[in-house]
């Protein structure tokens, strides 16, 4: 017989999980009515509309929220500013908001939650000072978009949230004055196993915006919420971020690329996880178990080390450090699977004499220098937001650029209307060598190198 605490948990997981799809089902019936679409976009991964269930698992939520507001200790500032974060992801689902706009938006609710939650000020602000609420404050920020940055592919933002409201239900295990937030954190545990059914079984549903901004700032203040033995805000933080180890190491990878390309760290691109994975090719069902063991380890050493009495707080960073390094290892091999893998789907598909489209680009500076080689990769990666993540964008000697779609969506002229401006705002010349060209098979082309134009 299970534990009555065990027994607990997976009870409220199954009601969560039952209570959970007439919300689901119901957006689903008014999704086309209301307009809750995900319309297909040019650099997008969808090519067809997509209903965004994530409106029903944020209702279910509020709904549970403001009954814990009413008959236990939640937060009422909690249920408010989710509730406006959520109303922002419906806007941006809608019509896709300025970066700045969307900035702005978080910043004042979660100003207004560490200053009136009674919570978080006593858990945070009380213990550690001010310093301790400008961090959380940034680590609330950080990981909302975190969360809305790696919802890209089926089931990949959905088992992050599971992952990490199970990693909010471990810590506020046993913390019988906060018995609301282990109760809430469980039952969205249960509540997105159905969602996740839909999304990647059924592939009826996205999250959307409404759903990965909404629970990405819901669960980061519940975190916050919860009382630590930690002794200072750094090792507080650092137990709370083992819970969201795959948005954070994506976001960090993603902002260390940018750095070294000479780019802005907020400048989009493709270079965040889910485009690496749609690229790889890899079997869904193993990435995301992959990603669950990678996130389950992240909340076990959490739940360790934030239990265990005696423990040096100050070492916590090196462990966070570990964590990081282990999962950048794991997105490098994968990166390196997906090269390959990509290269053998081309080929093969030349070998069938199935088609594949390329535009090749030359290019030089006005002036007459060299390209740099920092230059060609901040191309590439500039070039590679203006096309669809199934298609590819590679350097290829000092000069020249590739890009290699894998079907024909939209003419080519239209794709390179749109690569066109990035040329001019980088102040260089580039002749489109080849359009409308077919690789129809390699030995083919070797033989035939003036044939490379199809009309």
């Amino acid at each position: 017989m299970l534990p009555p605490k065990i027994a607990e948990t997976f009870g409220y997981m199954t009601i969560g999980a039952l209570l959970v799809y007439p919300f689901l089902a119901l957006n689903l019936r008014v999704a086309s009515r209301f307009g809750f679409i995900d319309w297909p976009k040019s650099r997008g991964v969808s090519q067809e509309q997509i209903p965004i269930i994530g409106y029903g698992l944020v209702a279910f939520v509020l709904s549970v929220m403001a009954l814990s507001a009413y008959y236990y200790d939640f937060s009422p500032w909690v249920l408010l500013t989710a509730g406006l974060v959520a109303l922002m992801g419906h806007l941006d689902d809608r019509r896709p908001l300025p970066a700045l706009e969307k900035l702005v938006w978080q910043v004042l609710c979660v100003l207004v939650v560490l200053y009136f939650d009674p919570n978080v000020r006593s858990s945070i602000g009380d213990k550690y000072g001010t310093l301790g609420f400008v961090m959380a404050g940034g680590g609330i920020i950080a990981l909302v978009n975190a969360i809305n940055f790696i919802d890209g592919i089926d089931g990949l933002a959905g088992t992050v949230i599971m992952m990490s409201a199970l990693g909010l239900s471990a810590l506020s295990f046993g913390s019988g004055s906060h018995y609301s937030y282990f109760m809430i954190a469980t039952l969205i545990v249960g509540a997105v196993i159905p969602f996740l059914y839909m999304n990647i079984a059924k592939r009826k549903g996205f999250l959307g915006n409404v759903g990965s901004y909404f629970f990405g700032y819901s669960l980061a203040v519940m975190h916050l919420s919860i009382p630590m033995n930690a002794t200072d805000p750094m090792a507080r933080l650092c137990i709370n971020a083992l819970c969201f180890l795959i948005p954070l190491a994506d976001s960090t990878t993603v902002m260390i690329s940018r750095l070294l390309s000479v780019r802005s760290p907020f400048e989009g691109d493709k270079g965040h996880l889910h485009h690496r994975l749609v690229q790889a090719s890899l079997p869904l069902r193993v990435i995301l178990f992959n990603f669950g063991l990678i996130a389950f380890t992240g909340i076990s050493i959490a739940y360790l080390l934030n239990e265990k009495t005696g423990m040096h707080y100050s070492r916590l960073p090196i462990v966070i450090c570990a964590a990081y390094i282990g999962i950048i290892s794991l997105l490098i091999s994968m990166i390196e699977m997906s090269s390959k893998r990509r290269l053998k789907s081309y080929f093969l598909r030349m070998d069938a004499g199935e088609p594949v489209y390329f535009m090749k680009y030359k290019i030089q500076t006005r002036n007459g220098t060299p390209v740099s080689n920092v230059m060609m990769r901040r191309l590439e990666a500039k070039i590679s937001t203006e096309i669809r993540v199934y298609d590819v964008c590679f350097v290829h000697g000092a000069d020249e650029l590739f890009v290699v779609l894998n079907a024909m969506g939209e003419p080519i002229r239209a794709i390179a209307n749109r690569i066109e401006p990035i040329f001019q705002h980088e102040r260089l010349d580039a002749t489109l060598v080849l359009d409308k060209g077919e690789y129809l098979k390699l030995s083919y082309l070797e033989k035939n190198p003036t044939l490379q134009l199809k009309a």
